[in-house]
């Protein structure tokens, strides 16, 4: 996980026959490093969060712990769109991955800071791109933990969307007929 991700966590107990039993999250006492808070049933790494930490969660005079490990800088950002194409006014999410030295998805950060350039738009909470409403080309910038990425932005009437999937097309449609007939037009 990064610095300023926020971790859910669930807790569970077992009673003196090995049963589950429910752990109220709002009872919890969390014992969590510094700069860290903890409430419920989830954890947000601080700012300065780095190498191995232990979490502690305390029920009942019951005592259990759990080991994080917070990098600040990943070995890799991939982010898609790679290259957002959009027309003026139009939307577009930004999916935001990061890994670890060992290929390992982290914890990312709820909101990363994006600073646009070349008057492309703005974005919104949730990594969604609003388009300037009218033509324009620059980047999308972010610093993720000392790793910097460059997102080239195209805002243009012509401008049309990479194809990433085939379940992001609302207007394409599946037809399916029996054995043996063709379709005629």
């Amino acid at each position: 996980a990064m610095p300023g991700a926020r971790l859910p966590v669930t807790v569970v107990a077992e009673d003196r026959h090995h049963n589950p039993t429910d752990v109220p999250a709002e009872a919890l006492e969390w014992t969590v490093p510094a700069g860290t808070s903890a409430a419920g049933s989830a954890v947000l790494l601080g700012a300065e969060a780095a190498g191995p930490l232990t979490l502690r969660a305390t029920w009942q005079g019951l005592t259990g712990e759990t080991g994080v490990h917070a990098v600040t800088q990943p070995a890799r950002v991939e982010v898609l769109p790679p290259i957002v194409r959009v027309r003026p006014g139009g939307t577009t999410r930004l999916r935001l991955r990061a890994f670890d030295e060992a290929g390992r998805p982290l914890l990312l950060p709820e909101e990363p800071v994006w600073t646009p350039t070349g008057s492309v738009g703005r974005l919104e909470p949730g990594s969604v791109f609003v388009a300037a409403d009218r033509p324009a080309s620059g980047t999308l910038e972010l610093a993720l933990g000392g790793k910097k990425v460059s997102l080239p932005v195209q805002v243009s009437e012509a401008a049309e969307g990479i194809l990433e999937d085939f379940e992001g097309r609302p207007d394409w449609r599946q037809s399916v007929l029996p054995a043996g007939l063709a379709a005629t037009a």
